[in-house]
């Protein structure tokens, strides 16, 4: 009892220092949500828990072998969850990550469409990316998923060995000719006939998703499965 109470005054302390605010605009907010009630006007989540086709798997199924996939919300220039996305990479609000993870969990739990994973595999970022920003923002999203549904996130699989240069200006055969140039596969008896959850921030064109999943599937994982903060309307 003691020590209950001991943990509520401390969690009342840090919310009075560290209080919890939206991941847009930043305003103080009284729940444990992702966005206030302002900003929830633009930003949406997607529907793609509850289909079985939706626009991710639509936008992947000719290109990648998976079970299923889902992306949390839309993302949309000018929109909440841009703004989101880009403080959780750029501004060090690392807590974004760990509150959709733990949004994406809840929907999971609660889809008839997706399965049980054995293992979470973030989308890995450079050694020196991951230095400067302090975190890969999708290996903290995996993370807080697998807190919620008692499953393994492992960053020591999926590697990057080579930085290169933003490639938005690229076409997405390119984009995954250079991407899977710059992955590799270590440890690969560890997913072997395991069912994957391959985790990531946003989608766009696909082509990382598809790169990694290449690689993953090449290493005989059992069944795929790609969960996203955000999938882009604007491919």
């Amino acid at each position: 009892m003691i020590i209950r109470k001991a943990f509520d005054i401390l969690n009342f302390c840090q919310d009075i220092i560290y209080p919890l605010t939206c991941c847009s605009c930043n305003s103080v907010l009284e729940t444990d949500d992702i966005f206030c009630i302002n900003c929830r006007q633009y930003s949406t989540e997607t529907d793609h828990f509850e289909l079985s086709h939706n626009t991710l798997t639509q936008r992947i199924k000719y290109r990648i072998e998976f079970k299923y996939g889902a992306a949390l919300y839309y993302f949309n220039k000018g929109a909440a969850t841009q703004s989101a996305i880009h403080k959780l990479k750029y501004s060090g609000r690392k807590d974004i990550a760990e509150r959709m993870g733990r949004r994406f969990a809840e929907k999971l739990i609660n889809s008839q469409h997706f399965s049980q994973p054995d293992a979470i595999l973030p989308i890995p970022i450079h050694a020196k990316r991951r230095r400067k920003r302090g975190y890969n923002q999708s290996q903290v999203f995996g993370k807080a998923i697998g807190t919620q549904i008692n499953c393994p996130c492992i960053d020591s699989v999926l590697i990057k060995t080579k930085h290169h240069k933003s490639l938005t200006e690229h076409d997405r055969e390119n984009r995954f000719l250079t991407v899977m140039k710059s992955f590799m596969l270590k440890d690969r008896h560890i997913i072997n006939s395991k069912n994957i959850l391959l985790v990531d921030d946003v989608i766009t064109t696909g082509a990382t998703i598809e790169a990694a999943s290449t690689l993953l599937n090449s290493a005989g994982v059992k069944s795929l499965q790609i969960g996203l903060m955000g999938i882009s309307l604007n491919e």
